[in-house]
């Protein structure tokens, strides 16, 4: 039952493996290097590929500002669509006005809807790349002391 299990094991890997490199456009037998590496003596595997630690940290940096960026979109425009003077005045004089003032606030409404979600979005954002980093800095630590 074992064996099956461990075949199996490999068949998702090497499945794995071929679906990564077929979304990177490269063929799957590319690489130079194998994926996982099995020690035929022992059946234990000996060599799984590292992560790239600063470009994962690139990357959620990227996803970081853009998510600034769409924050201060958002923000500027729930500033732009909230109601004002002038709206109020479209509101009293022209018939169907309070139609007109409905969906105004229904606008602003969905704004600062969105900024909120894009907000909570950021802030966890921000909280993940505080644990990385300071779980990368852990494991590192933790090296150089062995």
């Amino acid at each position: 039952m074992s064996l099956l299990r461990l075949g199996a094991l490999l068949a998702l890997l090497q499945i794995s493996a071929a679906s990564q490199a077929a979304e990177a456009g490269t063929p799957a037998g590319a690489s130079s290097e194998p994926w996982v590496e099995v020690n035929t003596g022992s059946g234990l595997i000996t060599n799984l590929p590292a992560v790239n630690v600063n470009g994962l940290l690139a990357e959620m940096g990227e996803m970081r500002s853009s998510l600034q960026s769409r924050k201060e979109k958002l923000a500027q425009a729930a500033r732009a669509s909230k109601f004002d003077l002038k709206d109020g005045l479209i509101t009293v004089v022209v018939p169907g006005g309070l139609l007109y003032a409905m969906a105004v606030q229904q606008r602003h409404h969905r704004a600062m809807e969105k900024l909120a979600e894009v907000t909570v979005h950021l802030d966890n954002l921000t909280e993940e790349i505080i644990e990385f980093r300071s779980a990368t800095t852990r494991q590192r630590l933790m090296a150089a002391l062995r």
